[in-house]
């Protein structure tokens, strides 16, 4: 089962990366203020990918990254929530 969590873990944290780059592209082009809050978002998922797959490789169980794992997830539902109402 390790092997299973450990290629999710390191495949959405690449899948976040890639979406990450691809917004900062984008915004580069566009100077779009919505596609920077996105790419904030994907930067953040990114980010939690990354505590994610450090937890998965030094601690014994996953209970000690829950908080911040929730804390990512909110905060880059929040930025995708801000810059979709952007005007």
């Amino acid at each position: 089962m390790a092997l299973l969590e450990n290629s999710v873990a390191g495949f959405l944290t690449v899948f976040a990366l890639l979406l990450a780059v691809l917004a900062i592209r984008a915004y580069r082009r566009s100077g779009n203020p919505k596609v920077l809050g996105i790419a904030a978002a994907f930067t953040l998922f990114f980010a939690k990918g990354l505590v994610v797959t450090y937890a998965l490789f030094t601690l014994t169980r996953l209970d000690d990254v829950w908080v911040p794992m929730a804390a990512f997830d909110t905060v880059a539902l929040l930025a995708f929530y801000a810059s979709a109402l952007k005007t």
